[in-house]
């Protein structure tokens, strides 16, 4: 009989060895698949050994890193407070991983409890690569947004525009009749994925054009293979006329730079934007001033600030820039501005940043071009900022439109775009800052149609320069987009005279009396008929 349990007895060491090897060898391939960022990889490895061993503390830890870093946060959280309740010990990180998940999650009281924890029992110099202590200050700073909630109206522009897959960098017309924006999504000529990156689909732009008559954004088209690749393009942003498209690229051939491509009929092949807007280090992120003249981008370029710093440039010729300026410390930090969109009027910037005080991860601010010199930037609030991260976003020239791609609880998928209508909160005079320094540069919208034929036929790609009356320089150019539409921004202190220069010597005038409105008055019609 002993010798009957004993054969039992090494039958099933024989059995459960290789049982051991294989989940050791699963957890290896699971790890290394995570730190090559293919999320969906690790989880497939991880699975497998939770089959065979769902109590055990570091495959839960594992399990709930990985979810948290595809941002299925509720998921996250039950699996890393597993791990802790079955061995606290498991990993140094699970406090700081926990006090993550529940920031990203809003449950602030608790994400502050496990922070502290981990402060505790980290070491100082891990405590400072970490930056507990800002994390915890972000907690109570999203607490006090959170308790004064700006009052806009968010709405998911559903699957026309979303889909279960990243969707993000919106970017409209001055007008707001077109947009554009980039996807991670396959489509029936592309489906590679980025298997040297993060394991993703290729970006690729889409546009969709508004439906006035419906009041809503038509399904999203891909733009032709002129500007999607079969690699890396997304959107950088689209001029106010909608007829420049400014395209990021990186890929084996291309470092991570900007390019345009022009609208003539149809879109061009995207050009590498010259020296010295690009270099051999990373370019992202570049909006553009209504008359075309300053351009305002982030690089990596040397002797910045922090990892991602805004700069501007002015343009020289048609085809030069000027060497680019660091917008300095008040706009940026030793952290990561990512993101810069110049709104129409010309003077106020909007940038993401998480080197400022933010909810959790990136946030939105503002800043005012005063004398020359930027205001101190202000955080947009909540529920536009929230402790998730919100870093691309464009606005329509009458304020009353935001297009902003965020990681909402009522997400389609990772990221998707929304529309937030500002109608009841002006952002750019609201948020604390000085209302009479506002007024005294305030500037007036002008805007219009140009068209010919008795108003049948639209004035297309042709420029409107505005002189002003006291000195007869040109001041402000605008450009017609295709359908005739110009928008331009104005001191409300002068009178101008509106030029419409068709072929040379041939140019249509009309007045432009800013003087005479009222000071409630932001905006002034002017159509003309050629």
């Amino acid at each position: 009989m002993r010798s009957l349990l004993i054969i039992i007895f090494s039958f099933f060491l024989i059995v459960q060895v290789p049982a051991q090897t294989k989940n050791l060898i699963r957890m290896t391939e699971g790890r290394q698949a995570f730190l090559k960022r293919d999320y969906w990889g690790a989880l497939d490895s991880y699975r497998q050994v939770y089959k065979e061993n769902p109590d055990g503390a570091l495959i839960n830890f594992r399990i709930g890193e990985t979810q948290y870093a595809l941002k299925h946060y509720d998921i996250a959280r039950d699996y890393l407070e597993k791990a802790q309740e079955l061995d606290s010990d498991v990993d140094v990180d699970l406090y700081f991983l926990l006090g993550q998940t529940y920031h990203r999650l809003a449950e602030l009281e608790k994400a502050k409890t496990y922070y502290r924890k981990y402060r505790e029992i980290s070491s100082d110099a891990r405590q400072k690569r970490l930056n507990v202590s800002a994390l915890i200050a972000q907690c109570d700073y999203a607490q006090e947004m959170m308790a004064q909630a700006i009052p806009v109206t968010i709405t998911n522009l559903d699957k026309e525009i979303n889909s279960r897959f990243d969707d993000y960098a919106p970017s409209v017309t001055a007008d707001g009749q077109m947009m554009v924006y980039t996807s991670r999504r396959p489509s029936e000529t592309s489906n590679a994925v980025d298997e040297n990156g993060d394991h993703k689909y290729f970006e690729d732009i889409y546009y969709s054009e508004w439906n006035k008559e419906e009041s809503r954004w038509e399904a999203a088209e891909r733009f032709s293979e002129k500007v999607n690749s079969p690699t890396h393009d997304a959107v950088l942003s689209i001029n106010g006329s909608g007829d420049k498209l400014f395209v990021y690229k990186n890929d084996s051939d291309h470092a991570g730079d900007i390019y345009v491509s022009e609208f003539k009929g149809q879109w061009s092949i995207p050009e590498k934007l010259p020296r010295p807007i690009n270099t051999s280090y990373f370019e992202s992120s570049v909006s553009i001033t209504a008359d075309g003249n300053t351009m305002y981008f982030v690089s990596e370029r040397p002797k910045g600030l922090g990892r991602g710093d805004i700069y501007v440039s002015h343009r020289t010729s048609a085809d030069s820039w000027s060497r680019p300026e660091n917008l300095g410390e008040v706009i940026n930090t030793t952290g990561d501005e990512k993101f810069v969109f110049i709104h129409p009027n010309g003077s106020t910037l909007f940038f993401a940043s998480n080197g400022h005080l933010t909810l959790g991860s990136y946030d939105i601010f503002r800043s005012e071009i005063v004398d020359g010199e930027w205001t101190t930037p202000v955080n947009l609030g909540y529920p536009i900022n929230t402790v998730n991260e919100e870093s691309t976003f464009s606005m329509t020239a009458d304020n009353q439109k935001l297009l902003i791609s965020a990681e909402y609880p009522d997400g389609i998928g990772a990221r998707d775009i929304y529309e937030i209508d500002l109608s009841q909160a002006d952002i750019l005079h609201s948020l604390n800052i000085d209302s009479e320094l506002l007024d005294r540069q305030r500037n007036v919208t002008v805007y219009g149609r140009i068209t010919s034929d008795k108003g049948e036929k639209p004035a297309a790609f042709l420029d409107v320069i505005f002189y002003d009356t006291r000195t007869d320089m040109a001041v402000f150019t605008a450009r017609t987009d295709r359908r005739g539409n110009y928008e331009a921004s104005l001191p409300r202190d002068a009178n101008y005279i509106a030029k419409v220069a068709l072929i040379p010597g041939v140019i249509e005038k009309e007045k432009v009396n800013l003087k005479d409105l009222f000071p409630e008055e932001n905006e002034f019609q002017l159509d003309m008929d050629l």
